[in-house]
């Protein structure tokens, strides 16, 4: 395994001798045990590579990955990391992303039932795009945005269900009944009243 990380370690410094380098990780939550180890070798020598890495992982997730969890710390540790948290788009940066997938400017109220229905999640976005295309509900017979389209005509593509299950199927039955309480009362309740809906005890 040494003889491994060692090989590899070199190859990047030879690949880097002329120029630098960029190397992009993406998913990093789903990476395996390998792949951290072959990380956590790279970052104890990358102050002799010209290399910079840039690895995308969802911070939910660490959790469910002790390992990769372990790898940022260790390269937190050695003043090799850089943290830069994504946040939602802006709605001007959603116009943008929309007109991208649509290839044209979309007019102010389809950018807004797709902004509120996403809240800016850019995979959402996505999702919700392709998934009133698919739909017809996104363009009349004319071939121009569909001025009647509105939150309720949205729903939710296959695999958003797919993803939200998974998230969902990791969590305890306890725990999913309290979000479908909350799914029904609402994004702004009072605690007294949420926990009365949710017929649980306060803890």
């Amino acid at each position: 395994v040494v003889r491994l990380l060692n090989s590899s370690s070199g190859l990047l410094a030879r690949a880097g001798s002329n120029t630098p380098m960029l190397l992009l990780l993406d998913d990093l939550h789903w990476g395996d045990e390998g792949s951290f180890s072959l990380l956590d070798y790279i970052s104890r020598s990358i102050a002799k590579i010209p290399l910079v890495v840039v690895g995308t992982y969802r911070n939910t997730k660490l959790d469910h990955s002790p390992k990769l969890a372990a790898t940022l710390d260790s390269c937190t540790r050695l003043h090799v990391l850089q943290p830069l948290y994504l946040g939602s788009l802006s709605p001007a940066a959603a116009a943008e992303m929309i007109a991208d997938l649509s290839g044209r400017e979309p007019p102010n109220h389809v950018l807004e039932v797709i902004y509120s229905g996403s809240e800016g999640n850019p995979f959402f976005i996505e999702e919700l795009f392709h998934h009133l295309a698919e739909r017809g509900k996104l363009v009349d017979s004319s071939g121009e945005f569909n001025r009647d389209l509105n939150l309720h005509d949205i729903g939710a593509s296959e695999s958003l269900k797919l993803v939200i299950g998974q998230r969902l199927a990791r969590l305890s039955d306890q725990t999913r009944k309290l979000l479908e309480t909350a799914a029904v009362v609402g994004r702004s309740s009072t605690f007294a009243m949420f926990a009365a809906s949710a017929d649980s005890n306060e803890d």
